[in-house]
């Protein structure tokens, strides 16, 4: 989890983390010092590229922390650097605290498990093939997948295949 410090106008990256393309639930926790005591209502702006995307913070503790998810709308591009600013509001609005924007750092390339083709392919599978059904491997398949994809290690005893029974 990236670990942000607030003070005044400025912000400090305490703890970093890589950031990666279409991660879901990234979070970030913020501490606001004293100066933001008051300010009831508080807004994080991430920015990246182009993309834009405005987060309003609940549950502001005691202790004036709080914890904000990294809208995934923003981690879009692999390269883009990614940039959080906060401001905030008391209640009558005649008191607004905003801050510089910091950079959380360059958004990193995730893992992907299909390419999109193969989605597609797969949606189309579903719906015009109406036997079409989807269930769990079981531990052996996966084994001979992994085995097919990667190879059996040298360290793997060889497994004789299992007699069909009639």
């Amino acid at each position: 989890m990236i670990e942000l410090n607030v003070y005044n106008g400025n912000i400090e990256v305490y703890k970093p983390e890589t950031i990666t393309t279409g991660r879901v639930g990234h979070k970030v926790y913020v501490k606001f010092d004293n100066k933001w005591d008051g300010l009831t209502h508080r807004v994080a702006t991430f920015k990246a590229g182009n993309l834009s995307k405005k987060v309003i913070l609940g549950d502001i503790t005691e202790t004036n922390d709080t914890i904000v998810h990294i809208p995934v709308q923003v981690l879009k591009t692999a390269g883009d650097k990614l940039e959080v600013g906060f401001k905030g509001f008391n209640k009558n609005m005649n008191k607004i605290l905003p801050t510089k924007y910091v950079s959380l750092g360059y958004i990193h390339q995730g893992s992907e498990i299909l390419e999109p083709e193969s989605i597609h392919m797969i949606q189309d599978a579903v719906e015009h093939d109406e036997d079409f059904q989807l269930r769990i491997a079981t531990e052996q398949e996966i084994d001979e997948m992994l085995n097919y994809v990667f190879g059996k290690g040298d360290d793997e005893p060889e497994q004789q295949p299992e007699e069909e029974t009639e």
